[in-house]
């Protein structure tokens, strides 16, 4: 099993943002991530492959000589060199294809243009392009809708040649626009929702990780108040003076399983926050499309709410792929 992603970004030129996107994924364990809007050059792209602690994974791209659209699909270390890029074309469309499961893959992330004389053009071109495979994945933001369920409020959708010309090749390619498990999710580092779904070939069970401890808990008083008294309990020990070395393997395991079970009890609080913020959004988000006057500074409050739970996530992310980067990387070794 994989998951998949597509998420128009808005520009990701921001190292901050970037890290932070790249973070979210790895802490989600997104495996492929469909990225459009990058707005990148090879510069960036070479400068982003080099950082290993932030993606460890393959990154194909397609970037526009202008520095503007840009398209990027982000491979998971789990599915490293796996992947191998077949094509791109200007910033708006990657093709990638590899074999998982001894089933063959084609992946393709497109960015159609806003104009719909350009985007009637666009997807034609892909028509020839995307093959007809058993195994076709086509996300990207195809600007555009392919009926009127997909629109709200007072905006109509427009049956025009560009929408018929995408619904002729996804008839003869045989692509389905409406596939079970599919998931929208707003984020602050963009305005459109991260689309998700998942993808199983297998029913093989994923293992338990590594485990590390969380030093941003020595902030949180009440952490550090239940480790005191476990010092003091502990100190209390007849191992204390006895065998210190049992003594001290002993604590090192209470405060790993105190760490632990804390940890995942202050999760499930930041997700049940997280994710009630995401609902409160949406509905807001769903009564402005539908004309319906909302609270602009309840709206704002509430997205940066948000931001501030995904940055403590991110930071969360970034520590723990630091440390998996220093426990299973290379280690230097002895020179001189």
């Amino acid at each position: 099993m994989f998951n998949v992603i597509s998420l128009n970004c808005n520009g990701l030129c921001d190292s901050n943002k970037r890290n932070c996107i790249f973070s979210l994924c790895n802490d989600r364990y997104y495996d492929i991530i469909c990225l459009q809007e990058t707005f990148w050059n090879d510069l960036f792209v070479e400068r982003i492959k080099r950082d290993k602690t932030i993606w460890d994974g393959d990154v194909f791209y397609s970037n526009s000589g202008n520095n503007r659209q840009g398209v990027a699909i982000l491979v998971s270390k789990k599915l490293k060199n796996i992947f191998l890029e077949v094509e791109n074309d200007n910033g708006r469309f990657i093709h990638i294809k590899g074999t998982i499961n001894d089933k063959l893959i084609d992946i393709y992330n497109i960015y159609a243009p806003n104009n719909v004389n350009e985007r009637y053009e666009f997807f034609l071109k892909c028509k020839q392009k995307i093959s007809k495979g058993k195994y076709v994945l086509v996300a990207g933001d195809f600007n555009t809708t392919l009926s009127s369920l997909d629109k709200s409020g007072k905006t109509l959708h427009c049956n025009d040649k560009a929408v018929k010309s995408l619904c002729n090749f996804m008839q003869e390619k045989d692509l389905k626009s409406c596939i079970k498990n599919i998931h929208y999710k707003d984020t602050s580092f963009s305005d459109h929702s991260i689309v998700s779904m998942k993808v199983d070939f297998s029913n093989v069970e994923r293992g338990p990780g590594v485990w590390i401890f969380n030093n941003s808990f020595l902030q949180d008083e009440l952490f550090t108040d239940k480790i005191k008294r476990i010092f003091a309990e502990e100190i209390g020990s007849d191992f204390y003076m006895s065998n210190p070395l049992i003594w001290w393997d002993n604590l090192k395991f209470t405060i790993k399983r105190l760490s632990q079970i804390y940890g995942k009890e202050k999760q499930k609080d930041l997700n049940r926050e997280y994710y009630k913020l995401q609902n409160k959004i949406q509905e807001l988000s769903v009564k402005s499309a539908n004309g319906i006057q909302i609270n602009s500074e309840q709206f704002l409050e509430l997205k940066t709410q948000l931001e501030d739970i995904e940055t403590y996530k991110c930071k969360g992310a970034i520590l723990r792929s630091k440390s998996q980067w220093a426990l299973e990387s290379d280690r230097n070794t002895a020179y001189f």
